[in-house]
């Protein structure tokens, strides 16, 4: 899961090179038309299938459509809204605290006594600690988190014992940077303090009271069919995705339904004003940050942006929350002294919460706009750098090496005024060139610029910003990207450990039979972890820090987005075959898998997948399987593609391919009756 997080961020990354339709010049045009050029512009611009979207001022929707390619979506389409479930979980916990049930800087063990930690930091962890991204959580629980037409709910009841054996990344309140986990353990705090279920709880006290009968979570029983399906491939096209984590990110609704939520944070209607406001409050500034240059993600409680631009420059304050989970896209943006609530849901591999924020924000801009609001004219992309200030010699103390949770970088400034920036995944890497502009700020041709700080905690990071306009609303990236890290000197014994295993590859064996990682259109080979071939670093390997010959872990302290999500792996033998326990998804030794020769196959004790290599023997053979239970069969080609899933495709026979792989899962105890013609 670690790898195909890196991959979906590195995809993100990317939408700095969407080509720009400049639209919004257009003034001919009313609100209604304007929105849906925007959408047009979006789906064929940046490769979307649909995009539903509503905004609601003083109490009425104003705006509400479903553009899609095919023509099948209506505004009452359902579709998973990702993390934008975040704020219904913070909607009640505030509920909590104006009730007076919960109080905001009350440690966690107050409500949950028996969450404990392998790291004593925990119990100064607050309620308001998990709600600004401060807890200093390690990341996200993903073991069975992402499943396909299933509900399961074994994410949720062990995630206490999940973290029973993680350390923190930082102190607990030291800074914000995205993290999961706090918004899972806030939703046992609802459930705890309510002694309601989270679903019985957001049903009864929002969804019922504001008349959302379209806003659901898994274990809600309701028609499917109302839900737009989840690609999967070459295989069947009503697959529902499921994210087990409900409050994290596993709610559905529709644009519609999802404004008028937001429009809850402009009255008080189900919250006090000091609760809504205390939501949007600025809690990324209590810690450790970049400085005052804008940026996507500002931290409030739940919000992901508190000072979004450009309202926030004529003191209008606009929050926003988005949520990806690939191909699905959501962002839900509120001006509450406005009166007014957006919510844009869009479907596409290569879509973004993004491009939905930016398409909320003009809308709103739009509107304000009609009402007479005067806006200055909007910030523009950094120009291309035309030529290179000499580099002082002092600026070369920040040469070397730089980690975050994507990888490593090198460094190097030259005499010439050239700084050189290369990716240390792969050897002989081309580096990117950037120029220095004087005052010890470098940029490239890509408009990306790049600084250094030293903060007061010791550690000296890489600071980076770009501006991204795509035609709608200015988008603005400023974070702390890097951290500098030092070579570590390490036990012989030790590298060498770690330099036999350079190249290796593993294969996910502990996810459920449901789960999107066996079967994920979007990222190829997601089943399988490749550790690094290259390591050029002293005391690291794969971009972590070598703790011990079986241990790796990630261990830089990076606020805001560049520091989430952070990785342990550990290597163990179990009846002579190697594992990797990475974030509790358990890989098993590519080299260890046998060829396929058996006609009965049984799931284990531990209830691992069983990878079986396909033969000549074998391929070009029809498949067929006799078994009863809970399960499923995956048939991979030599590409690595799933061409057959038989808990999306159903239980059929299939012609085996050359070269290829099957993977047999299931419960314990599974039996599978082989029969190959």
């Amino acid at each position: 899961m670690a790898k195909l997080l890196k991959k979906y961020l590195l995809g993100l990354l990317a939408v700095g090179l969407f080509v720009p339709t400049t639209i919004y010049a257009n003034t001919e045009l009313t609100n209604k038309e304007k929105a849906e050029e925007y959408a047009n512009m979006l789906i064929k611009n940046a490769g979307l299938t649909d995009i539903q979207y509503a905004l609601i001022k003083d109490g009425e929707i104003i705006l509400s459509n479903a553009i899609s390619k095919d023509n099948t979506l209506t505004t009452d389409t359902m579709s998973p809204i990702a993390s934008v479930s975040k704020m219904y979980v913070t909607a009640a916990i505030m509920m909590l605290v104006d009730d007076g049930l919960v109080n905001l800087d009350e440690p966690v063990i107050t409500y949950i006594p028996e969450f404990e930690m392998a790291d004593e930091r925990y119990k100064d962890i607050t309620v308001r600690m998990l709600l600004n991204h401060s807890s200093g959580f390690m990341g996200v629980k993903t073991t069975n988190t992402l499943l396909y037409n299933d509900n399961d709910t074994s994410a949720h009841d062990t995630l206490l014992n999940s973290l029973k054996m993680q350390t923190l990344k930082a102190n607990p309140g030291e800074f914000s940077t995205y993290c999961s986990d706090g918004f899972s353990l806030a939703e046992i705090i609802v459930e705890r303090v309510s002694g309601a279920t989270f679903t019985q709880f957001i049903q009864e006290n929002i969804s019922q009271p504001l008349g959302l009968t379209k806003t659901k979570t898994p274990q809600d029983e309701f028609d499917l069919s109302q839900i737009i399906p989840t690609p999967t491939g070459p295989h069947t096209s009503d697959s529902i995705q499921t994210n087990t984590q409900i409050a994290t990110a596993g709610m559905y609704s529709t644009a519609e339904e999802i404004a008028l939520f937001g429009y809850m944070f402009t009255n008080e209607e189900l919250l006090s004003q000091e609760s809504i406001d205390m939501t949007m409050a600025p809690e990324y500034a209590n810690g450790l940050w970049h400085g005052e240059e804008d940026t996507f993600a500002q931290y409030g409680l739940g919000w992901d942006d508190v000072e979004v631009y450009p309202f926030f420059e004529q003191n209008i304050q606009v929050v926003t929350k988005g949520g990806d989970h690939a191909p699905h896209h959501t962002a839900l943006v509120v001006a509450p002294e406005q009166d007014m609530s957006v919510a844009v849901l869009m479907t596409g591999p290569k879509g973004s919460s993004a491009y939905a924020e930016m398409m909320g924000s003009r809308l709103l801009f739009d509107e304000m706009t009609s009402d007479g609001v005067q806006f200055d004219d909007f910030k523009k992309p950094f120009d291309k750098p035309t030529q290179a200030v000499p580099i002082p010699p002092d600026l070369k103390k920040y040469n070397g090496i730089y980690s975050s949770n994507m990888g490593m970088t090198k460094v190097e400034m030259t005499d010439s005024g050239v700084m050189l920036y290369t990716g240390l995944d792969k050897e002989n890497k081309q580096p990117s060139i950037y120029y220095h502009l004087g005052d010890g700020i470098f940029r490239n041709s890509f408009r990306f610029e790049i600084s250094f700080v030293e903060e007061d905690n010791g550690e000296t990071y890489l600071k980076t910003r770009s501006i991204m306009d795509i035609g709608l609303i200015p988008y603005e990236k400023t974070e702390y990207s890097h951290q500098k890290i030092e070579p570590i000197s390490v036990d012989e014994s030790v590298k060498k450990a770690w330099e036999d295993r350079a190249g290796k590859m593993y294969l996910v064996v502990s996810e459920k039979y449901s789960s999107r990682i066996y079967t994920h259109p979007t990222f190829s080979n997601a089943i399988t972890y490749t550790l690094s071939s290259y390591n050029p670093v002293e005391g690291y390997f794969d971009g972590m820090q070598i703790i011990d010959e079986n241990t790796l872990m990630h261990k830089i302290k990076i606020p805001q987005n560049s520091g989430r999500d952070l990785s342990t792996t550990h290597m163990y033998i179990e009846n002579g075959v190697e594992y990797m326990n990475s974030n509790e998804i358990i890989y098993v030794d590519f080299n260890s898998i046998p060829n396929l020769s058996q006609k009965t196959i049984t799931i284990g004790e531990n209830g691992y997948g069983q990878y079986y290599h396909i033969t000549d023997e074998y391929a070009n053979r029809m498949l067929s399987t006799e078994t009863t239970g809970n399960w499923s069969i995956m048939v991979y080609n030599s590409e690595g593609e799933c061409i057959y899933n038989s808990w999306l495709d159903g239980n059929k026979d299939v012609i085996l391919p050359e070269d290829g792989l099957i993977l047999f899962a299931g419960d314990v105890g599974t039996s599978f009756n082989l029969k190959i013609n």
